[in-house]
């Protein structure tokens, strides 16, 4: 579904997923130990299960953007409860011709890589001068 560009969302009830790592992170993991899900002396993971996506646009101010962009997913071969999030949301502000800022905001949660809530944020600012 997609309304202009202000929404869409995005329904899979079939989606796979792999995951590749370097042999050198399971080498040594010990017994029942995963390295992002991946078991030890393995270098992937094969996921299959349902994702439901949805971004949003939507202009604040005249000089004001804010996307946000929300993906779930779960996984049919193990249990399927246990949903992946992954939720950006992005603001771009443009001062003027010559300076222009972004803020973004994301969490995620992958209980195969950390079983905890993770955070991340970033500020750019950004000059552009004209030659």
């Amino acid at each position: 579904f997609k309304k202009e560009d202000i929404i869409a969302l995005q329904f899979n009830p079939l989606n796979a997923r792999l995951i590749v790592v370097d042999q050198m992170f399971t080498r040594n993991l010990a017994a029942g130990e995963t390295f992002f899900g991946v078991a030890a002396d393995k270098t992937t993971r094969w996921e299959s299960g349902a994702s439901f996506s949805l971004q949003s646009k939507l202009n604040v101010a005249k000089n004001i953007e804010l996307l946000n962009n929300l993906s779930l997913v779960a996984n049919y071969l193990e249990e399927f409860k246990n949903i992946d999030l992954d939720f950006t949301s992005t603001l771009n502000m443009k001062v003027n011709e010559y300076l222009s800022a972004i803020l973004e905001v994301q969490f995620l949660y992958d209980d195969n890589a950390l079983a905890d809530l993770q955070f991340r944020q970033v500020f750019g600012l950004a000059v552009s001068l004209p030659f």
